[in-house]
């Protein structure tokens, strides 16, 4: 299965989480083994892809993520919030694994935060550690935070402290949100871990 459909306010994907761009010998896997989801969501007119494997850059921090491409194209009436608080990577005790959040934005916001960069939007209560300004080469690849305007697309990278070492299942959260911070919904994505 390639594609899924799910109801407007959850829909779960099996999907394969990439650790890094080089071969692991544990990675997160779909239960067919696919590398690329494509799911779509009715009531928000979201499309959300998600690639795995798709990271070439095999550095010792990147060894150490769980990373995962993601492009969201909102075909909606309302903008969204892309944010880091909205994504959570849980494993099946229940063990919450970092977002690392390098500070990425495409939407330009008031103020600045006390190192000089954008501020934005943080988003739900997501644990996010962040990595600003230590790693150049991941805000440039990565999902950038900000407000998804109707028609528009947005792609890249989002960074976990790596989970495929320490858990046989883990379940990736988003919630999106709208401008106005009301959730359009609840996705889900079931987390399988192979030996490659």
């Amino acid at each position: 299965m390639t594609r899924q459909l799910a109801t407007s306010t959850l829909f779960a994907l099996m999907l394969l989480a990439a650790d890094t761009g080089c071969l692991s010998a544990r990675q997160f896997v779909a239960a067919d083994g696919s590398h690329r989801m494509v799911a779509r969501d009715d009531a928000s007119r979201l499309t959300v892809v998600l690639t795995t494997q798709a990271w070439q850059e095999a550095t010792s921090l990147s060894n150490e993520m769980t990373i995962v491409h993601v492009l969201v194209s909102n075909r909606g009436a309302s903008a969204v919030r892309l944010a880091p608080g909205d994504f959570e990577l849980r494993n099946a005790g229940g063990f919450t694994y970092p977002l690392l959040d390098p500070g990425s934005t495409f939407t330009a916001q008031q103020g600045t935060d006390p190192g000089g960069s954008k501020s934005y939007d943080r988003g739900g209560d997501g644990h996010v550690r962040s990595i600003r300004g230590m790693h150049t080469d991941f805000a440039r690849s990565a999902l950038p935070w900000g407000k998804l305007e109707p028609g528009t697309e947005m792609r890249g990278f989002v960074y976990f402290e790596r989970a495929s070492s320490t858990s046989n299942a883990a379940v990736l959260s988003w919630t999106p949100s709208s401008a106005a911070h009301p959730a359009v919904a609840h996705f889900a994505f079931a987390l399988h871990v192979a030996a490659m």
